[in-house]
């Protein structure tokens, strides 16, 4: 597969053809934000994906599985952070805590509540135990979620 990052945010997948040699066919990616894309993180588990970018926000993307599907596809779930200035970089430092640094050059950190934890369990269908478990981080290594 490749993966592209156009200008203006926008993501694009081309996925090898099995069947016929040299083909390229497109894919179905994720997308949301209006402008440049600046930084994104994969969360520590590779379960969902982090993305910060010049329309001010930054969101979360992970897997949605409909009860009556095998086939998972990928979606914004989440907005964590809405900003009045461009956001420029991220780092996770746990499971469900990052770091954020805008324009303006000051670091937010951000630790997601138990109630995004659960409904966050509920859209992917990864149990909330093994959720909960994996939340150690950097910021809170007694592992506990407000």
């Amino acid at each position: 597969m490749i993966l592209a990052h156009a200008f203006h945010g926008a993501l694009h997948l081309w996925c090898k053809d099995q069947d016929k040699e040299g083909e390229w066919k497109p894919g179905v990616v994720i997308s949301g934000h209006f402008n440049a894309v600046q930084d994104l993180s994969w969360d520590p588990e590779g379960q969902f994906i982090l993305s910060v970018g010049s329309d001010q926000t930054s969101r979360l993307f992970t897997t949605w599985r409909m009860q009556d599907s095998k086939q998972a596809t990928w979606h914004e779930i989440s907005r964590p952070q809405i900003h009045g200035y461009d956001l420029q970089c991220l780092a996770m430092v746990g499971r469900f805590q990052f770091v954020s640094g805008a324009d303006e050059k000051v670091l937010r950190v951000f630790q997601a509540p138990r109630n995004f934890v659960e409904n966050f369990a509920n859209i992917s269908g990864i149990s909330k135990e093994n959720l909960l478990q994996s939340s150690v981080s950097v910021l809170n290594p007694r592992n506990t979620l407000p």
